[in-house]
């Protein structure tokens, strides 16, 4: 195992969760989507670098840690975003300018850098402040309003903001949700029943695809604290 990791849910309005982790060896962490855009802070050797992470994520990808390193990840609710003037720079990826050691510039405001116990109240500021907006398009399409499923404007309008479809968005929930019941030691095969898949091959190709893992390795897995 090379991360310690905590998470917890949020009492903030359109937040999802917050994760702290700590790298114990120096590897690669597999990042997998869920349709969320995060502020991220990383600490390491007595630096830090703040990042927002826009257009969620369709594939896996690996990330890089280094021994020792802090990371606090932010995750806002699907439809939710940070509206702010930045260069697009690659991934969807933002670093953000520092305005001495604790806090940085989120459009003309300076903002201070949160940490694991005050990620509501930062979460809050952002919403008060107008940078933090919910797309209600989004939202009522997520909520299954038939109206927004059938109209194939608002289908650009969900990809335009998510990166993706609506269907595809589904298929991330689906596989996020299968292997949350593999790490929790679910058989595979009622698993692969229960969450709609045709059969486990079905699934199995699934959570390749999206998560880059087989449902064998997930139920190895342990599941983070």
């Amino acid at each position: 195992m090379s991360n310690l990791h905590k998470i917890r849910s949020s009492g903030a309005l359109l937040v999802k969760e917050v994760r702290k982790s700590m790298a114990i060896t120096t590897g690669k962490e597999l990042i997998t989507p869920d349709g969320c855009w995060d502020i991220m802070v990383y600490k390491h050797q007595g630096s830090t670098k703040v990042m927002l992470v826009s257009s969620p994520l369709v594939s896996p990808a690996e990330v890089p840690h280094f021994a020792g390193q802090e990371m606090l990840v932010i995750t806002f609710e699907p439809g939710a975003f940070i509206f702010a003037q930045l260069p697009l720079t690659v991934a969807g990826m933002h670093e953000l300018s520092l305005v001495g050691k604790r806090s940085f510039w989120l459009g003309s405001s300076v903002i201070e850098i949160p940490n694991f116990e005050n990620a509501d109240t930062f979460a809050d500021r952002l919403r008060r402040d107008g940078f933090l907006i919910n797309d209600t398009v989004v939202e009522n399409a997520l909520v299954g309003k038939s109206d927004e499923q059938q109209s194939r404007t608002r289908q650009r309008h969900f990809r335009r903001v998510m990166g993706m479809s609506l269907v595809y968005f589904r298929q991330i929930e689906r596989a996020n949700a299968a292997a949350d019941r593999l790490r929790r030691g679910s058989p595979i095969l009622q698993v692969a029943h229960d969450l709609g898949y045709s059969d486990q091959f079905h699934m199995a190709n699934s959570l390749r695809r999206i998560l880059g893992q087989t449902p064998s390795a997930l139920r190895r897995a342990t599941k983070p604290l």
